[in-house]
């Protein structure tokens, strides 16, 4: 970071933390930038906090003007501040800026060396013209990126001023290296470097969030048959075990089960996963886990995921974060095995047919008409369309080999695994 006068400002090394998110989706602030962007397609910028605490006796701290970006650099930006605390008092840190200035460049500019600081006006003679913005909590302050603006010291005897810094600008979707790099630096924690920010040196936030694989095999899971008996009041004796931790009810159970009064239904849907991963299974297992937090009887439904997302954007489709469901590995991979197990015998029919046609039997078939496709739980696209049954006739008839495959979010044109399938 080469703008060292930021050192003891109050900025604060958290980019990610769960709080700043939650700020940073509220829709009050987004409609408030699409309102001077015009568009809804937003992204956000990954920015700190400021918690800036009264000056220590001894302690000098002279505030400094700045521009986060160069303003003769073009396009530029718009930057918002949102007050977390009252900062009415203008005694205590805060806001300013200088309109004047901002106004003024041009003409100002022509006035100043050449070698002068692009990023750090002298305001020797323009001090009078700074403008101390008292804000409430809640409040947010949107400001144009020529806008000189700072961080003036904190001179109150017990205040604390609470900031954070949020800013949107329109997305930039076909940029794909852009795209791809926003959402690796989510996903990994990668603190922003730059002129303004000295990143994460110490890799805190790194440290203390987990990715998805560590919180799973990190968890400490419970006997299967020990949450059906003392959570669900299932007996041992009504369930098929699948190992320690996975377990199917017999029909007998759930058939009797008609006879008691329905419970209350939240049925999550139609929701497209982000490139995260936060998708279906990401709010339902959330929504349970609140549930149970506030002393409901919650209990989570969720289908078994096919190999297609596994193995595509998401890299997963067991939930994420502290709402993903365990074994984590057994629930994407094989779990109980009815996926493979449906497949053979949907691929045990397709050979019976191609077995019928060989042979010539009747009911005779028509080859060129056979619409039953082979099934494989995979997004494999090179396997989509194929020509089978080549290399002699020992192998029947070549022709075109119709196959379902799992598909990928990113597919246009998706080709499911039959609903028997």
């Amino acid at each position: 970071m080469k703008m060292k006068e930021l050192a003891g400002t109050g900025m604060v090394e958290v980019y990610n933390n769960q709080y700043l998110w939650n700020n940073r989706q509220k829709k009050r602030i987004y409609n408030a930038f699409v309102d001077i962007w015009g568009t809804e397609k937003l992204w956000v910028t990954i920015d700190r906090a400021n918690l800036n605490f009264p000056i220590k006796k001894g302690y000098k701290y002279d505030s400094f003007i700045h521009w986060d970006y160069d303003p003769d650099t073009k396009p530029q930006n718009i930057q918002g501040v949102l007050a977390l605390s009252d900062q009415t008092d203008k005694n205590m840190g805060g806001f300013q800026c200088i309109p004047w200035l901002f106004r003024n460049y041009e003409t100002w500019k022509k006035t100043q060396r050449k070698d002068r600081d692009k990023f750090q006006p002298d305001i020797t003679d323009i001090e009078d013209k700074i403008v101390k913005v008292p804000l409430e909590a809640g409040d947010l302050l949107i400001f144009h990126s020529c806008q000189p603006h700072g961080i003036r010291p904190n001179l109150s005897k017990n205040k604390v001023r609470i900031a954070q810094y949020i800013s949107m600008m329109p997305a930039e979707e076909e940029n794909e290296s852009l795209k791809q790099w926003r959402i690796n630096s989510w996903k990994k924690r990668i603190a922003p470097e730059g002129y303004a920010f000295p990143g994460d040196p110490r890799k805190l936030e790194k440290i203390k969030y987990k990715s998805d694989i560590e919180i799973a095999r990190e968890a400490k899971l419970t006997n299967i048959v020990d949450i059906a008996e003392k959570k669900l009041g299932i007996s041992a004796e009504h369930l098929d075990p699948y190992g320690h931790y996975k377990a199917k009810l017999s029909f007998d159970y759930i058939e009797g089960l008609k006879k008691n009064n329905n419970g209350k239904l939240i049925l999550v849907t139609a929701i497209t996963p982000t490139p995260a991963g936060e998708g279906k299974t990401t709010t339902t297992l959330g929504i349970g886990d609140a549930l149970q937090k506030i002393g409901k009887k919650s209990t989570v439904c969720i289908r078994e995921p096919s190999l297609g997302p596994c193995f595509g954007m998401k890299g997963g489709a067991a939930g994420g974060g502290k709402a993903q469901a365990v074994p984590m590995e057994d629930l994407n991979l094989h779990f109980t095995g009815d996926f493979h197990a449906i497949s053979s015998a949907h691929n045990l029919l397709s050979a019976a047919i191609d077995n019928h046609v060989n042979w010539d039997k009747d009911p005779k078939i028509d080859a060129r008409r056979i619409i039953w496709k082979r099934t494989m739980d995979m997004n494999d696209r090179a396997l989509r369309q194929i020509v089978c049954s080549i290399g002699g006739a020992g192998n029947g008839y070549p022709r075109d080999c119709l196959l379902y495959t799992s598909p990928s979010p990113r597919d246009a044109t998706l080709s499911r695994m039959p609903s028997c399938a």
